[in-house]
Order: C-alpha cells, then sequence, then structure tokens
C-alpha cells in the first residue's frame, strides 16, 4: 500500500527495540528517512543498520535518554523539524503501591508524559507553520483500563492522553494530527518483564502465567510487533485536498486500543462491539487490522447516532438529542417553520 510518505521524515523514539523500531520499520518500508533514539548505543546501531539495508531510506541514530533535558536536545538537534513524531517510552518497573516512593513517581511521569510533552511541544507548532504533521503518542492499554501491578504506568500515561487531547482538536484544523495508540499484549520484552514479576509476585512459574494471558486473548496468542508498527503507519498519511471522507488522515485526538484482551465483567455489549479485539484473527496485516478498527468506529457511531434521534418540539426550534457521549450532552436545534395550532396552544412542525 502507498500511503502517499515517501520523501517525509520521521523522528522515533524507543526505537531499537520493541514496538518502537516496529514503527520505524514500518514507515521507512513507505519511504520515509528516519531519525530514531534510543539509550542503548550498540542495538541502536544495529537497528539503524537493520533497517537502512532493508529498505533504503537514510536512518540517522541518536543515542540519548529523552527523558532529560540533555537528550532531547540532542535529538531535536539531529531533527529539528520532523514530519512525524512517535513518542515511545519504555514503561515504569511493576510493583506493588506501597512500595513506590515519590521519586519512582517523578520518574515514571518524567519518562512517560513529561518527555513526550516537551517533544510534542518543540515540533508542533513548527508542523502547524508547515501545515502537516503527524504525531503519534504510544501509550498502553492502560489508559482504557488499568492493569494490576502497574500504578506507575497507569497514571503516567493516562496523563498523557489528557495532555494533549485539547491540543490535538486545534492542531488539526492546521493540517496536524495527534493520535494515541494503546497496544495491548505484544510479544515484546516488556511484556515478557511484566509476566515475570506476577508470576514472582504469585509464586508460580513463568510458563504457566504466560499461559494463561494467552489464552484470555482471543486469537490465542501474542500480537506481533509488526502488526502495531503497521497500525501506527496508517495514522500517518496526508489527506487528500479535494477527498470528503474521513479517513486516518483526519482523525485526531483518537485513542485506538490495539489489543485482543477479552473484555471485562460488567461491560455494556456496545462498548464490546466497539473494542478492537473484535478485529479478526492474526492473518490480517497491521494496516487492514486498523482500518477495520477505524470502519467499525465510525459505522457504529451513525448507527447509534441514527437510531437515537429523539425530536421535541419547542417554539420555533425543533431540537434532535444525540445519544450520551463521555457524559457530555450533545443537541442539534434545526430551525423549521411553524404554525399554532388553533385552539390546543402547542406548536409542531
Amino acid at each position: 500500500m502507498d500511503l502517499g510518505l515517501q520523501g517525509r521524515n520521521a523522528l522515533v523514539c524507543a526505537a531499537s527495540k520493541g514496538l518502537g523500531r516496529a514503527c520505524a520499520e514500518a514507515l521507512a518500508s513507505a519511504g520515509v528517512g528516519l531519525t530514531i533514539a534510543a539509550r542503548g548505543v550498540e542495538t541502536l546501531e544495529a537497528t539503524a543498520r537493520a533497517i537502512r539495508a532493508a529498505t533504503g531510506v537514510d536512518v540517522r541514530g541518536v543515542a540519548c535518554d529523552v527523558s532529560t533535558e540533555q537528550g532531547r536536545a540532542a535529538l531535536l538537534a539531529a531533527c529539528p523539524a520532523p514530519d512525524i513524531l512517535v513518542t515511545n517510552a519504555g514503561g515504569p518497573p511493576p510493583g506493588d503501591f506501597r512500595d513506590f516512593g515519590l521519586e519512582d513517581w517523578r520518574r515514571a511521569l518524567e519518562a512517560n508524559m513529561l518527555a513526550p510533552i516537551a517533544l510534542i511541544h518543540a515540533t508542533i507548532y513548527g508542523m502547524m507553520e508547515r501545515d502537516f504533521g503527524r504525531i503519534v503518542n504510544v501509550t498502553s492499554f492502560s489508559v482504557k483500563a488499568p492493569i494490576d501491578n502497574l500504578e506507575l504506568s497507569n497514571g503516567a500515561r493516562a496523563g498523557l492522553t489528557g495532555a494533549v487531547s485539547v491540543l490535538a482538536r486545534r492542531a488539526v484544523a492546521r493540517g496536524v494530527t495527534i493520535n494515541n495508540l494503546l497496544p495491548g499484549p505484544f510479544d515484546t520484552d516488556r511484556v515478557r518483564a511484566t509476566t515475570a514479576r506476577a508470576a514472582e509476585i504469585a509464586g508460580r512459574p513463568v510458563e504457566d502465567v504466560a499461559r494463561e494471558r494467552r489464552a484470555r486473548i482471543p486469537a490465542g496468542r501474542l500480537r506481533r510487533p509488526e502488526e502495531f508498527g503497521a497500525a501506527a503507519a496508517f495514522l500517518c498519511p496526508p489527506m487528500p485536498v479535494s477527498s470528503p471522507v474521513r479517513t486516518s488522515s483526519s482523525m485526531a485526538g483518537a485513542i485506538l486500543a490495539c489489543s485482543d484482551r477479552a473484555p471485562r465483567r460488567g461491560r455494556d455489549p456496545a462498548a464490546r462491539r466497539r473494542s478492537c479485539g473484535r478485529a479478526d484473527e492474526s492473518s490480517r496485516s497491521g494496516i487492514a487490522f486498523a482500518a477495520d478498527v477505524v470502519r467499525e468506529k465510525l459505522v457504529v457511531r451513525r448507527r447509534n447516532l441514527l437510531s437515537a434521534r429523539r425530536p421535541c418540539r419547542s417554539r420555533g426550534m425543533r431540537a434532535v438529542a444525540m445519544p450520551r457521549r463521555r457524559g457530555a450532552f450533545r443537541a442539534r436545534a434545526e430551525r423549521m417553520t411553524c404554525r399554532r395550532r388553533i385552539g390546543q396552544g402547542a406548536w409542531t412542525p
């Protein structure tokens, strides 16, 4: 699939392995020049060589810690005006709430909330001046459903999502979109580490805990990182000016859960239908998977709006009540010519 990104440049954080590397590889396959960042020099250089050999695009590696001001300055010096920014960072360690001190919370917020905000602040206004920009925040499924023993990650990821939501709605008018991808269990070092920690806390073999986690996934397996990378690349193409269709390029402020996690007990059927976990089995590519997610959300939303219209009569107006969404009541008023019904004192369209 031609994403129309040939000649663009991207800055990808934590890209030496895992989901960050998968995002970098997917963008490079679309012809995007890369500046990738990670703390480990050897792994970063090996990843840059592998992507360069596989795709032929220009790949620059910057060994730095983006949770520090010096690291961010070095990264932005190498790529001061990216067209695409993928924020990503390794999650904080799992553990018990009682064991976390204030310094633990500060480190978690610095790496997983404040560092992405600083990078967005440094790049988004240049994107708006150029009338094009794509920002993808790789966070966690815990934004929608907090995960046991990951209190540090739960708080920091949700904080980032809330911090950029208003900015996303403002920037989209200037051709810049900000979207959030919420990965569930993918086959990465992070998932293996959290599984090992859960097994240690429970006093059980790691393989038993891993088998139980896979059993809760409808596909019966962990998703591959390259599937996630393709979903991230799907959010980055430019939108044709003449196109009236709402595509991934016109999405802004979306929170897309890339997870096959089984729905929690008590969750309402509509939410289960909207869940990305309904996407089909492993044979689909990441791009088709993401396209199905977007299409299903739009179809369900349209069906809900059409089925929930409740016309109510008022003087000179007809208000059409829309379904409640996130506690907010939306109403659209349509002007209509009204006449007074003689003898009844009521108004009808």
